[in-house]
């Protein structure tokens, strides 16, 4: 096993991190010019590690600070002077310290992991000759820094949130499209592709989990370009996005679903003479479904003005509900109809049913389901 990555991933990591350290120098010097304003003759360390702690490459944050580092430190100042005052400098503050740093720490966090800043930061007051100056200095030091920390992030190179939640969106898009085209050519010999539609399964499933945390990305870029003034005029790009997310989360969800039910009937050995007649019409409804996620969500063609319609896909499916009643047929259908439904959304077409169709949801995939023939008009 090499000890250094190859090239390429070191380059793709300075290209992701050199802004970063950028701003935790600039953040880190003004810091300390601040502090010299106040004291010529301090050494403003901490102010300089306030920034080092604090910044962080949040990309839906509009400031990139993790204030619970920040509270962590004073927290942690107060928590080791209070400690001595009381106690005295031995193994039992240095016991309750730790314990009591790390409780806090339980509480005072916004990530998932422990915060240990104020165990460490309370530890630290104990190597100083004079606990209670260091405290104080380490203190307003750290007020300093971690002042200058939250006003300058928003302007030190800020990620961009919305180009960052525009990329995410095209690539979970793109991998919806890419799912869809291969279940439609993988479908038309449903029976000997068992062992690849189950692998095509687990590629869905995480691309669902994707699709489902776009939401709460959304979400979290919009709050970051709006409290960014350097990102707020783009607000509306992002705001477009939010009718859209949703139909995206619904897309998978009935892709998820329908590629599950490939996989269990595509490893019944009793259905596998039915992939021959079930099989192509399948595919001939999610192949234009494919065309379109790609046309509108990934090369964004509806922008243009070029238009877009699930017509083909509807048409394969009335076709196919005219053709073919088999019991798997209609379970096929039913779930090719949900997606298609949902795609059509993304295009402005509410696919209700199949052109000169029923009127009942469940006439889309098996017409014997309701007979209306003796209902009163």
């Amino acid at each position: 096993m090499a000890l250094l990555p190859d090239r390429t991933t070191l380059r793709r990591r300075f290209l992701a991190e050199w802004p970063q350290i950028v701003r935790i120098v600039i953040a880190g010097v003004v810091s300390w010019e601040v502090c010299k304003l106040i004291d010529t003759s301090s050494v403003p360390i901490f102010a300089v590690v306030a920034p080092l702690m604090a910044m962080r490459e949040q990309p839906y944050s509009a400031l990139n600070v993790s204030f619970d580092r920040i509270a962590g430190v004073i927290v942690g100042v107060l928590l080791g002077l209070a400690v001595i005052n009381l106690v005295g400098l031995n193994v039992l503050s240095v016991a309750l310290v730790l314990g009591i740093g790390l409780l806090i720490g339980v509480f005072l966090r916004v990530g998932v992991t422990l915060n240990i800043q104020v165990s460490l930061t309370g530890l630290l007051v104990f190597t100083s000759v004079d606990p209670n100056t260091y405290g104080f200095t380490r203190l307003w030091e750290t007020l300093i820094g971690a002042a200058v920390t939250v006003v300058l992030s928003p302007f030190l190179l800020p990620p961009d949130a919305g180009k960052l939640y525009r990329a995410e969106f095209r690539r979970v898009s793109a991998r919806l499209g890419e799912h869809t085209a291969q279940a439609a050519v993988l479908v038309g010999e449903g029976g000997r592709n068992h062992e690849v539609i189950v692998g095509l399964m687990a590629e869905v499933r995480k691309t669902n989990d994707s699709a489902n945390a776009l939401p709460t990305n959304l979400e979290s870029a919009r709050k970051a370009v709006r409290n960014n003034p350097l990102r707020r005029r783009k607000i509306g790009e992002l705001d477009a996005l939010v009718e859209v997310t949703g139909t995206v989360v619904e897309t998978a969800h009935w892709l998820r679903f329908l590629v599950e039910e490939l996989v269990d009937l595509s490893g019944r050995r009793d259905v596998d003479p039915l992939w021959a007649t079930s099989g192509p019409r399948v595919s001939r409804v999610l192949q234009p479904v494919a065309t379109v996620i790609d046309a509108a969500l990934v090369r964004g063609t509806t922008a243009t003005g070029e238009k877009l319609t699930m017509a083909e896909a509807t048409k394969a499916l009335a076709e196919w509900r005219r053709v073919d009643h088999h019991p798997i047929a209609v379970i096929l259908r039913r779930s090719c109809f949900r997606l298609v439904r949902a795609v059509g959304r993304l295009v402005g077409e509410e696919v209700a049913v199949p052109p000169g169709g029923p009127t009942h949801v469940d006439d889309v995939v098996d017409p014997t389901l309701h007979d209306t023939s003796s209902a009163p008009p």
